[in-house]
């Protein structure tokens, strides 16, 4: 195996040099990367949109979002103001989503990422790594599509 040297002021030893093709091979997106970009994406529109819930349901919100709450403590603030009975499997598909992302965010490789996916749907299929084939990538998108629907109408009804 080739490696570049990356900053010619610093010596590579084999070590940080098999370090740096690690760093190099996790860090391009596999397979174009459009399931991690999807799951990253739709997570940040969702978090944006609880922004926004909590902006319209609270008199002085900045005292909320001034104070850098992580994505689970806004559903959680999300849901202590919206839970109703017949939108219960929105907000586990919610936290599913935000479990499956953080597999993403903080693990090279996870052993939870394909029980994650799993507890949201049994049918979706893994090609390689994080990768969905391009079906199970096609119904991800459709569901969490329609769950961003939903809130954007609890969000006009507020």
């Amino acid at each position: 195996m080739k490696l570049i040297h990356i900053n010619p002021n610093v010596k590579y030893n084999e070590s940080f040099l098999e370090d740096t093709y690690r760093m190099a091979t996790y860090t391009s997106l596999n397979l174009g990367g459009k399931t991690e970009l999807f799951i990253l994406k739709m997570h940040l529109c969702i978090e944006e949109m609880f922004e926004k819930i909590i902006k319209k349901s609270f008199p002085y919100p900045n005292s909320i979002l001034k104070s850098e709450l992580s994505f689970s403590q806004k559903h959680g603030i999300i849901k202590a103001i919206l839970y109703r009975d017949d939108i219960a499997l929105m907000f586990r598909d919610i936290d599913l989503l935000n479990k499956i992302r953080n597999e993403l965010a903080h693990n090279l490789e996870s052993q939870k990422y394909a029980q994650r996916l799993a507890e949201l749907d049994t049918n979706l299929e893994i090609s390689s790594g994080f990768e969905l084939t391009p079906e199970s990538l096609n119904l991800l998108q459709k569901r969490y599509q329609c769950l961003y629907g939903s809130l954007l109408d609890i969000y006009s009804q507020i």
